[in-house]
């Protein structure tokens, strides 16, 4: 949606490099990350050169790495990949790249309301409303199941939580606002009060269900 100048043969060249990543697992017995590495780097530079943005090549990097039940963590590459870079990712990339807001410009919030709006209401009820939807209709048909001793309440609060938007929104924000200031800071300003109301929601749902347990 946000790509231009889209290149076919890059496309190409990043579906194969996309199966072979998935392919490693069944040959990569020792659970190596250099080849993850450095076909996840020919990735990223096949989906740059498409047009299509390069991050993407990330998410499709992350989705190849193998993930195995609790009881192998201590071999799991995807788990110990995303505990060494969580302080580099959390604290420098988001915290230092990814908020910065700017009040400069003609920001007026009430011309932009509608803007403010759908992104609230997209992260505080549209993304608890689909993940509680598809985690019920995914348990229903058998395709998935819910977690030992967790209530449907239990779902709801962690749903209400998913409303927290920073990375993920800040970043759609970013390429679909690029150029476009006063829209981008408004867009930014939206996820943090969607995201402050998010945990304010979780928390009164939290305190409700330990006070309910407590009575039982």
């Amino acid at each position: 949606f946000y790509s231009s100048n889209i290149r076919i043969t890059g496309i190409i060249i990043s579906i194969v490099l996309t199966i072979i990543l998935f392919s490693i697992k069944f040959f990569n017995k020792k659970n190596k990350l250099y080849p993850y590495i450095i076909l996840g780097l020919a990735l990223w530079i096949a989906v740059f050169y498409s047009g299509i943005h390069s991050t993407l090549s990330g998410v499709l990097l992350a989705f190849s790495i193998p993930v195995l039940d609790d009881k192998n963590r201590d071999k799991d590459l995807s788990y110990k990949i995303q505990h060494k870079l969580e302080l580099f990712s959390n604290f420098i990339i988001f915290a230092f790249i990814n908020t910065g807001i700017s009040l400069s410009g003609n920001l007026n919030l009430a011309n932009d309301y509608p803007l403010m709006l759908g992104i609230i209401l997209g992260l505080v009820i549209g993304k608890p409303l689909g993940i509680m939807l598809f985690g019920y209709l995914g348990v229903l048909v058998g395709i998935t199941q819910k977690p030992e001793n967790a209530s449907w309440y239990d779902v709801l609060e962690v749903s209400i939580l998913a409303g927290i938007g920073f990375t993920m929104s800040l970043f759609v924000a970013e390429i679909a606002f690029f150029g476009a200031e006063v829209e981008l800071s408004v867009a930014k300003i939206s996820v943090l009060i969607a995201s402050f109301i998010s945990i304010v929601l979780a928390s009164i749902l939290t305190s409700i269900g330990e006070k309910v347990q407590h009575k039982k």
